[in-house]
């Protein structure tokens, strides 16, 4: 009975633990060269965003073309993350590759977080998850065949739909993280004025940007086959569910 009580008890910690936080340690991630984020609602990469906005690195200065970004964040480090995130599937639809592999939302991370978006960037380093932007998100089906990506929503909220035309929508709201496997396309359906989002990628890997066309494949398919497994989960790290289901 003893055992019981223990057990039921560190479930309950663990179930409340992304709310709240035990550290707020600096980290320092370095973004690959050049590297850039998703532009906002439907901007192209290296252009002006449509909506006025501008691509920038996690100090919110624009990162120089070629050079290296050093960004220093102060994390509110989550406790314990043993509640399971909200799965949503994909498959192949002959314009757009998707994945076998399920797509991620972790619900309220770091929900006590002063500065959410230093927190996420931070968060995601430390999980070797790297190469971070703050932007918005295109208003266009698109998709990486290099990468596997993280976006977590600092700001406002989000519809996206994942999969193509056809394919389910998900809403984010500030303090939700998406984790989108390599090749499966995501779109901005719709979003309120305020939203902004932090990505990265798994560290050593960067992404490429297509949308459909039909040259793309089949060399987005070799792609895609070849983007290794994350090591960790961007969220929990080890303990994380992404190492449990893409498998």
């Amino acid at each position: 009975m003893k055992r019981l009580v223990v057990g039921l008890g560190l479930l309950a910690i663990g179930v409340a633990g992304l709310s709240s936080c035990d550290d707020t340690r600096p980290v320092v991630g370095i973004a690959p060269d050049g590297e850039a984020g998703e532009m906002s609602r439907g901007g192209e990469p290296g252009s002006d965003l449509s909506d006025g906005g501008t691509a920038t690195g996690s100090s919110g200065a624009r990162a120089p073309r070629g050079g290296r970004t050093a960004r220093v964040g102060v994390c509110c480090r989550p406790k314990a993350m043993t509640f399971a995130p909200e799965l949503l599937h994909t498959s192949d639809t002959g314009t757009f590759p998707n994945s076998r592999l399920p797509a991620l939302v972790y619900r309220g991370v770091l929900g006590g977080a002063q500065d959410l978006a230093a927190s996420f960037e931070a968060l995601f380093a430390r999980n070797a998850w790297t190469g971070s932007w703050r932007n918005g998100l295109y208003s266009r089906h698109h998709y990486h065949s290099t990468a596997h990506e993280v976006l977590g929503v600092y700001r406002g909220r989000v519809t996206v739909r994942l999969g193509g035309p056809d394919g389910p929508t998900v809403e984010l709201r500030a303090g939700d993280i998406a984790i989108i496997p390599a090749g499966v396309a995501h779109k901005n359906e719709a979003q309120s004025d305020d939203f902004a989002v932090v990505g990265a990628y798994p560290h050593g890997t960067s992404a490429d940007l297509k949308y459909g066309k039909p040259d793309e494949r089949p060399q987005t398919d070799r792609n895609i086959a070849a983007v290794p497994r994350p090591a960790l989960d961007p969220v929990a790290g080890a303990a994380g569910a992404l190492l449990r289901h893409w498998r």
